[in-house]
């Protein structure tokens, strides 16, 4: 990618801001220049979830300019056993040609050479990959915050800033429901809005992470109830809800449903159900033994049910990750999962395709029935998802559902170069996913963009608008 327009970016965007302001307000009204610009709509802000706006404005037809960005962000490294996290300098761009009125729409416009090839206004802030400059003191330490410029035979024309946001104002109510909790949050002032049920992964919930993972859906104008199924033993977390994976009630789920009936931003004739990783395993599971969703979303998800865990076990006992109500339901034993943790070599990939292969009887045994559901399902999956197969695992479902319930609405998204974090708004730049020389961290930021933007479609095709309900 190339890097040179973006330095002289980063250089010359606190001398040059406003420059172009200035000189036309020297001008007399009738002699000052066309000024090409930058349009961000919002007043630059961008509340995490909805779709990403720019375009260029009062340019000359078909000449050619640069569009860049720039920002700093998280990312988590391993040395070693263990995890590290850095703070990263992250730049994209693109040169793209204006039309016969000056004009260039990101959404519209295919460029002629940069960080991404595709109309696509979003992919400014996912295409980014790793400053190879080391000026990243120039950028605000805040990751919320980017900035954005334009260039014109090297030379900066305009600049503007965005910042990504929480949707605002909202209410929160947060309950306990005993072996479950979680925290419903809804546009403030709603009244029976369709409600999407938020499932997180196995690295368990707290009270702010279900908030947080419930967020990117009220963006979109919807209920949304974060479930907290299991703790693992956080801080801050619901008083009640497990702490070790053995054994989750999947019922939890409907006296979730029945606690939000009672509220009123929240209409549960219009449920979604949402899950990522081992909450796509249970949304599957759920989708297969509840009747009242929907729709199903399940982003990186299983279509066998495995092993509990979080404590040490006997020879003789075997912990399980569901039950439903009384009934303890049959699971996947890991051979050996450790491994993970001591040998940099072994990925849970590893390990999950080894102990599915070791017994294929009970790989089949623990088979979801997914074909009992009627929900409308959305699968996505990744084929260089190195937790577990989450490609293979998404077209087995999708197969058994063609075969078994060809009625039921399905759609697959699975991606080639798709790894484990393709769940959520498609705002997060490569370098989240994974190195830098890594093929599955680019497709998964373009994958997570193109998942979100069909989860959008999705749920507004199966819930309706995300507007008030008839009281």
């Amino acid at each position: 990618m190339p890097n040179r327009p973006l330095t002289t970016l980063v250089l010359l965007l606190t001398a040059s801001s406003g420059a172009c302001g200035r000189l036309a307000a020297q001008l007399p009204a009738d002699a000052q220049p066309r000024v090409t610009r930058l349009v961000l709509p919002d007043s630059g802000r961008l509340v995490d979830g909805r779709a990403f706006a720019l375009r260029i404005a009062d340019a000359t037809p078909r000449e050619t300019l640069v569009v860049g960005a720039r920002r700093t962000v998280r990312v988590a490294r391993r040395v070693g056993r263990s995890w590290t996290t850095v703070v990263l300098p992250v730049t994209s761009e693109a040169t793209v040609v204006t039309d016969g009125d000056g004009v260039v729409d990101l959404a519209r416009t295919v460029p002629v050479s940069g960080s991404w090839r595709s109309a696509d206004a979003g992919a400014l802030l996912w295409s980014m990959q790793a400053a190879r400059d080391t000026l990243a003191g120039e950028l605000a330490r805040d990751a919320s915050t980017i900035s954005i410029a334009l260039l014109r035979r090297g030379a900066i024309v305009d600049t503007t800033t965005l910042r990504l946001v929480a949707p605002a104002p909202v209410v929160t109510r947060s309950v306990s429901l005993g072996e479950i909790a979680g925290t419903l949050v809804a546009p403030a002032g709603a009244r029976r809005r369709p409600v999407v049920l938020v499932l997180h992964g196995s690295e368990g919930a707290d009270s702010a992470s279900v908030r947080d993972i419930a967020m990117p859906f009220v963006a979109l104008g919807y209920a949304a109830f974060g479930v907290a199924y299991y703790t693992g033993g956080r801080p801050n977390s619901f008083p009640g809800v497990p702490t070790v994976f053995d054994g989750i009630d999947i019922r939890g789920l409907d006296r979730a449903r029945d606690w939000l009936g009672a509220q009123p931003e929240a209409d549960t004739a219009r449920t979604a159900v949402w899950g990522v990783s081992k909450g796509g395993e249970l949304v599957i599971l759920a989708a297969s033994r509840l009747r009242w969703p929907r729709a199903i979303v399940g982003c990186v998800p299983s279509d066998v049910m495995w092993a509990g865990f979080g404590r040490q076990t006997t020879d003789r006992e075997r912990l399980v990750s569901w039950r439903d109500g009384e009934t303890r339901l049959p699971a996947i034993p890991y051979i050996r999962y450790e491994r993970v943790f001591m040998d940099t070599s072994v990925t849970a990939r590893m390990v999950h395709d080894e102990s599915r292969a070791a017994v294929p009887a009970l790989a089949r045994a623990t088979r979801i029935p997914i074909e009992r559901t009627r929900s409308p399902l959305l699968l996505v999956g990744g084929d260089r998802d190195q937790i577990w197969n989450s490609g293979a695992m998404v077209d087995a479902i999708a197969t058994t559902m063609r075969r078994r319930a060809p009625r039921v609405p399905v759609d697959v998204l699975r991606f080639p170069d798709g790894g484990h974090g393709l769940c959520g708004p498609g705002t997060r730049p490569a370098p989240i996913f994974g190195a830098e020389d890594d093929p599955a961290s680019i497709g998964t930021a373009r994958a997570r963009a193109a998942a979100w933007t069909r989860t959008v479609d999705f749920l507004a095709r199966h819930l309706g608008p995300p507007r008030d309900g008839a009281r």
